[in-house]
């Protein structure tokens, strides 16, 4: 009897030390046009498994608050009614997330997520870098040297394009390697093909 009791103990404390895996966060914010009768659902995303969804209630001053407990840092989507998605990265922080909710291409707000700040400002700078007057310059007198065939101009242009160029993209490494290892830091290392490997070797 006190085996059997014993293996019931140890199996239920095995259970409940796996159902407390992980940390918890708050996902909060507002929505400010519900639909009536409609979903909003917390899906995580590039997971298989079932059972990764969860159904988020609106509270009757169109705000929301949602406990969210997570094992691993990664990419999640809240899809407002089917209607509007919004991706972001929940790590350790808890996350605002406000929404029109109304409209595919409506307003939507995150506050809080380290990640999602990283990959906006990245965004932001190489958004800079294209629309660099110079680089826009560059790019007209390289056409100009094409229509005149004159190819030793074309390489001296895009030698001064690559480095106008790689004055952004310095910002980008610098950029992430303060940042530290995180979602948003491999994801932009592996997904994306703007930093060239040999030249920021240091970063993978």
């Amino acid at each position: 009897m006190k085996k059997l009791f014993l293996i019931g103990f140890i199996a239920w404390v095995s259970f409940s030390c796996e159902s407390e895996k992980g940390w918890q966060v708050t996902l909060h914010g507002t929505v400010g046009f519900p639909q009536a009768n409609g979903v909003i659902k917390l899906e995580q995303l590039n997971v298989i498994t079932e059972g990764k969804e969860q159904i988020i209630e609106l509270n009757k001053d169109y705000t929301y608050s949602q406990k969210v407990r997570i094992e691993e840092p990664g990419y999640y989507r809240l899809n407002f009614y089917g209607t509007q998605f919004v991706d972001f990265i929940i790590d350790k922080s808890d996350i605002e997330v406000n929404v029109d909710g109304n409209d595919p291409n409506g307003f939507v707000e995150i506050k809080g997520s380290p990640d999602m700040d990283l990959v906006n400002k990245v965004q932001e700078i190489t958004a800079e870098n294209q629309q660099n007057p110079r680089m826009v310059e560059l790019n007209d007198e390289f056409n100009k040297a094409r229509a005149l065939n004159d190819k030793a101009r074309m390489e001296e242009i895009q030698e001064e394009y690559m480095a106008v160029y790689n004055q952004g993209i310095d910002k980008v490494a610098a950029l992430l390697k303060e940042q530290g290892p995180s979602v948003a830091v491999i994801n932009l290392l592996t997904a994306s093909n703007f930093l060239d490997r040999d030249r920021y070797f240091d970063l993978y």
